[in-house]
Order: C-alpha cells, then structure tokens, then sequence
C-alpha cells in the first residue's frame, strides 16, 4: 500500500501553491514529486559526477553495458547484454541517497550482473525518489533482486521514502507503465485534480483525489464520456493510450491496503497479455501497409519488399523504412521493429513465417483484383463492342431517312452522341414502325428496279 499521511501532507503543500495563485503546470508538480517530496536534495549533490566512474568500472564487464548516451544526458544507463526488450516492465525504484549511491550502485549492479538478469535501468543525475530504476521482464528476476535489497546493509540503510503514489512493498516501489511514465502520469492526474477544483481547496486530500482519479478513469475507459482527455497526458501517442489504462488502474489499486505483491505481479502479467490483444490489429495492419507502400519502390516485387522489412525488423535500422505517406515516422512512433518481435515472440511465430503469411495475403488479393479487373475490362469491351453496333445502326436508319423519305439530316456535322439520341428518339415514337416499314418498301421497289436493269 502506499502512505496516505504523506500523499495528504503533499496534496496540501500543492493546494497551498494554488491559494497564493501560483497555477503549477504539470512539470512544477512532477519536479515537486519526485525530487522535493521524500528527499532533502541541494543542487550541488550530482550524481551526475559519478556517471565516468560507472562507465569505466563496467568497461569490461561480460554481462552489463554501461553508458551515458548524448541523446540522454541526464541518466547512466545500465543495460544487460542479453536483450530484456519487451512492451512492459516491472520496474523497481531502489532510490539511494547520495551518501550511499556511488557504491550502493555498484553493489546492486554487481550482483544482477552476475545474476545474469535481464534487465534496462538507469540512475538519476540528481537525488530522487526514483533515481535508480531497474526494469526486468519477470517476477522470478524482480522477487531475486527485492530480496538482495532487502538483505543487503548498505543499500537498505541508504534508502530514501519511496513514491507514495505507487505501490509500496518493504519501501521499494514498484510500477508498470510501458512506453510511458507513471511518474509523469500521476504528475498530470494530479494537475487535472486541481484544476477540477476551480479554486476550492478546502476538501483537499488522498481520498478525495482518489475519488478524482476514479471517475476519471470511468469517463475516460469506460463510460468513454471524456475520452478526448487522453490526449493530454504527456508523450502519449497511438500505441500508449492501453498504457495509459494499466497505470491508472494501477495508481488505484495501490491505495488499497489489501493490494499484495501477487496481486501486482498478476497485474504485470496481465498487462503483458492485455497489450497483445489489443495491438495486435494495429501491428499486422501496420506490417501489411507497410509491405504494399515499400513494394511501390520496387516495381511491384513483393519479395523485395518482404526482405526490406526483414532487414528493418532484424537491425533496427528504421533507415530501410521509406519517408513516403509517412511510414518511417509511423513505424518511429509505434517502435514496430521492437513491437512486432515481442509480439511474434509470444505468439512463437517466426518473421520469416510472419511475412511469408502476409505477402501470401496480398499475392491472392492482388490476383483476386486482377481477376476482377480483366472482368471488368472484357465487360467494358464487350459493351464498347455493343455500343459500335448501336452507333452504326443508328446511322444506317438517318441515311435510309435521308434518301427514301422526307427527312434529312446533315450526319457528317454530327456526334456519335448526336446520332445515337436521335435515333433514340425514332425508336421510342409511335411512327417509327410506319417509318421503318415506308423505308422497307422503297427499299424493296429500288431493289426490284435494280434487278430489271441487271436483267435488260
């Protein structure tokens, strides 16, 4: 459970920012959460100076990659050789204060690394409450790593207050939340909360919030009568919105005080299988799409096309990926390469069998559509064929009005449409029967007349 004395004594010094007029954005509150709440941090504590220390104590080491990437300057990021890449995490917080972390760090690092657990984490360049985060992919490896913490004097006396909003187990918290941050995500529940209160903040505290947080959950996933809200929580796209769903679900179920660790790990496990089921659509339709518009590159050969993705999927290298009708920035944003192998890992389906699968598809509806154009086309042809016939109908019967009647109409000055309207015009008439058999009969006698001369 968490600690409902210190979400109140938070909820409070917020409101108190509030009162005096200072409307806090949901950055001011995620700062306030996560470096001010349960640590007495100075600036001049960086732990950022031990970033060097880290990476060079690691440099050799055969199990665990240690690096302070320029695109994330602001973490030490430690990660097992063995890819620990899944859609999400149980993530351990084990915030050490700075007086213990450059060797606690060590220490706990040490003993994954020869664990050989697999594992993405990362340490804070400044003192947190979530400052060293470990993400491992089962509840063995997470159960293997909370008791060393547990057992382990050094490290457990250096610990700070865990995050009260989430759940707490022996003052570890613990957290899931995919390809976004549950920190960030209660910052903005939080700035939602109080910008609900419209300047009322008498009853402000952990049960009304949670209140707060529940009907919102209801409107937003269930009633679906606030579903627009989504878009404003922080960096959430297409394919974190079911994230976003198993962290709420989770910031409630870790007030209440008979939430277990089981039930948490039940709650991983279940998240794991929840996202499958419900990306697997968007992931398919995505490797298909994407087939068809790289296929365009190569005239049509799907085969090429199907060994471009494989190349993409197997490296990484979203360079493969055309930019045309935005499919690298779609592949980015939803991380397909990643996705699709976790995703066929589950389903224990390899990409070869994946796409063989798919170009299969494709190949019989692409046969399928050629069978139904050359239909078409006959069809077209048959009545471009019927409607010559028409059109030369339609100007025998004017020329025969012109010689063997009183008619006459000028044919080379008009259209094929022309001629055909007029004659449709003849056809439809009570006379035209008279006409015709007028013209018949002349045409008879000429014919008679011709056959005496021929006899003379």
């Amino acid at each position: 459970m968490n600690n409902k004395k210190t979400i109140d004594h938070f909820l409070k010094q917020l409101a108190y920012n509030y009162q005096q007029g200072i409307n806090l954005s949901a950055d001011d509150i995620y700062y306030l959460l996560t470096c001010r709440l349960t640590t007495n941090n100075k600036e001049s504590n960086k732990i950022s100076d031990y970033f060097e220390n880290w990476i060079d104590y690691y440099k050799d080491n055969d199990n665990i990659i240690v690096e302070n990437p320029p695109e994330w300057k602001r973490f030490c990021t430690f990660e097992s050789k063995e890819d620990a890449y899944q859609n999400d995490y149980i993530k351990i917080y084990a915030p050490l204060d700075y007086n213990h972390i450059e060797k606690g760090a060590k220490i706990l690092f040490d003993y994954i690394s020869q664990k050989g657990i697999a594992h993405i984490s990362k340490i804070a360049s400044q003192i947190r409450f979530d400052n060293i985060v470990i993400r491992v992919t089962n509840k063995e490896d997470a159960k293997t790593i909370l008791s060393f913490i547990q057992n382990n004097k050094y490290i457990k006396e250096g610990l700070i207050q865990p995050n009260p909003f989430a759940f707490n187990h022996n003052n570890i918290a613990l957290a899931c939340d995919g390809s976004l941050s549950y920190n960030t995500v209660v910052s903005d529940l939080l700035k939602f909360y109080f910008d609900s209160k419209n300047q009322k903040y008498k009853k402000t505290d952990a049960e009304d919030f949670y209140n707060f947080v529940l009907d919102l959950y209801n409107d937003m996933f269930l009633n679906k009568t606030n579903v627009e809200i989504i878009k404003d929580f922080k960096y959430i796209n297409r394919s974190s919105s079911y994230n976003l769903q198993t962290i709420i679900q989770l910031v409630l179920k870790a007030n209440n005080p008979n939430f277990t660790l089981e039930d948490y790990f039940n709650q991983f496990e279940q998240n794991l299988v929840g996202y499958q089921e419900w990306f697997a659509p968007t992931i398919e339709k995505a490797t298909k799409n994407g087939l068809m518009q790289i296929q365009k590159q190569y005239n049509g050969d799907l085969e090429a096309a199907k060994e471009v993705l494989e190349l993409y999927v197997t490296t990484g290298q979203i360079r493969y990926i055309t930019r045309k009708e935005g499919l690298r920035a779609f592949y980015n944003e939803i991380d397909l390469g990643r996705t699709l192998q976790e995703y066929l890992k589950n389903k224990q389906i390899s990409l070869t069998d994946f796409l063989n699968d798919i170009c299969s598809e494709l190949s019989i509806k692409k046969s399928h559509r050629i069978e139904v154009e050359t239909q078409i086309g006959n069809t077209k042809n048959q009545n471009e064929e019927d409607n010559q016939d028409e059109i030369k109908e339609a100007y025998n019967f004017l020329n025969c009005l012109n010689k063997y009647t009183a008619y006459y109409y000028d044919i080379k000055s008009l259209t094929d449409k022309q001629i055909l309207e007029l004659y449709n015009q003849y056809i439809t008439n009570t006379v035209y029967e008279d006409i015709k058999n007028k013209i018949f009969d002349k045409m008879q006698a000429e014919s008679k007349e011709n056959s005496s001369d021929r006899k003379i």
